[in-house]
């Protein structure tokens, strides 16, 4: 009897250790799911980052060509500019800048 006695004390001991350590188990386990919760979010962040730089590098290569097309753009506009907006002096009569006129 003294045997069994001594017996159940040890496994109840080893219950409680055991009772503890699973209630470490679970706490660490609700850590877990937490951190990795907290992960998962920031990983749907991290995917928005790369997303966001991707159409970022995408709009700066439009931007590269938009800039290269208005740069040939005005050099078309400065060799299609009408004549009359380049500087041609008037001739000039009696000193005075104006249109040749006959006198006679």
């Amino acid at each position: 009897k003294m045997e069994l006695s001594s017996k159940v004390e040890c496994l109840q001991e080893e219950k409680s250790k055991l009772a503890s350590e699973l209630h470490i188990v679970k706490e660490v386990n609700n850590q877990l799911l937490e951190e990795s919760s907290r992960l998962i979010g920031h990983s749907n962040t991290n995917q928005k980052i790369r997303l966001f730089n991707k159409k970022n590098l995408e709009y700066n290569d439009l931007n590269k060509k938009y800039l290269e097309l208005l740069s040939e753009y005005r050099k078309l506009q400065e060799i299609l500019r009408p004549q009359s907006t380049l500087n041609i002096s008037t001739p000039k009569v009696n000193g005075c800048s104006g249109t040749l006129h006959n006198d006679a």
